[in-house]
This record gives structure tokens, C-alpha cells and sequence, in this order.
């Protein structure tokens, strides 16, 4: 069964009294991390921005239920021990395997997974359970409703040519191979 590989803690990231957020200050600073570390972006280095989206993900935890703090001390020595180095690929997978562990806090699955797509990080290694839609391999997107090729047949058709089979393995035009 599915809920023997994974589940939210009930307790915390998905308690009824955690806090939803559609677009938190971590996030935008890790958008920004690749917006410096592509050249995008010249109003600071993208381990000045990946430092403050770090920061901001870890001074979060005091919204959520359970008294969880992580104290200034802590994330300092974190981050000293995860600088942001390496080649671009390096420092894209550093920024966006820390983008995921934010994200999911918010109980943003969509945004995650659209981001993994877009950019192939951080490096998730599929889970083959019984009964599972994709014969083991990650979705890449969700496949249309029934009655879009029932009632509007012709332009289902017309995607299904475009974009592939109406599968759950098919890619959309801007995920990275």
C-alpha cells in the first residue's frame, strides 16, 4: 500500500492549524538563487540568495504546530556545512533539492513537482509499489478526464497528436529530459 512508503505528519506540515502559503519568501529567494546563478539576475550572488531562502525556510518552522524551532546558531552552522559551490549543475541541484525540502513543508506538491520537471533536481529515485499507474517510473503529468474525450473529442485528439499518448509517462513540452 502507498501509505507504507510515505506520509505527512498529521502533527505538523498537515495539521488543520499549519498555515498555507502560496508563494512563501524562501521560495522567492531560491528563484532568485538561479536567476544569479544563470546571469538573470545581478542584485546579489545566488549564495546570497540561496542563504536567505535557506534561512527563511528553517525560521519557518515556528508556524507550525509542535514548537519546533530552529535557532539562528543552527542555521548558520547548516549553511556552513552546505555552501553553495560547485559547477552550475552542482549549485542548480543544492538550490533546488533545498526548494523541494521547503516546499514541502508548505504541503506544495504541485509546485514541486512542476519544478522538478522544469529543472530535473533535485534527483528523485522512483518507488515500483503494487499497483502503482506508472509500472514504476515517476509521473510526469496527470492524464486528462474521461470526459474530455467524450465531449470534446476533437481537440482531445488534437493534443494527443501534439503532445503523445494521455498517459501519465507522457512529458509536457517544458519538462527536462
Amino acid at each position: 500500500m502507498l501509505k507504507d512508503y510515505s506520509e505527512p505528519n498529521l502533527n505538523t506540515v498537515v495539521s488543520l492549524s499549519s498555515p498555507t502559503v502560496f508563494l512563501s519568501y524562501a521560495e522567492i529567494e531560491f528563484l532568485r538563487a538561479e536567476a544569479a546563478l544563470r546571469g538573470w539576475d545581478n542584485n546579489g550572488t545566488a549564495a546570497e540568495h540561496y542563504n536567505k531562502a535557506v534561512t527563511a525556510s528553517m525560521e519557518s518552522t515556528i508556524y507550525f504546530p509542535g514548537d519546533f524551532v530552529i535557532s539562528s546558531a543552527q542555521i548558520q552552522q547548516y549553511l556552513a556545512m552546505h555552501p553553495l559551490t560547485g559547477s552550475q549543475d552542482n549549485q542548480m541541484e543544492q538550490i533546488y533539492t533545498q526548494f523541494w525540502l521547503a516546499n514541502f513543508m508548505w504541503f506544495d506538491f504541485f509546485e514541486e513537482f512542476a519544478t522538478w520537471r522544469r529543472t530535473g533536481y533535485p534527483i528523485l529515485h522512483p518507488v515500483n509499489y503494487p499497483g502503482n499507474a506508472t509500472g514504476g517510473t515517476i509521473p510526469r503529468r496527470l492524464r486528462y478526464p474521461q470526459s474530455e474525450s467524450a465531449l470534446n473529442t476533437e481537440n482531445y485528439n488534437a493534443a494527443v497528436a501534439e503532445q503523445g499518448p494521455d498517459l501519465m509517462t507522457t512529458r509536457v513540452w517544458w519538462d527536462k529530459k
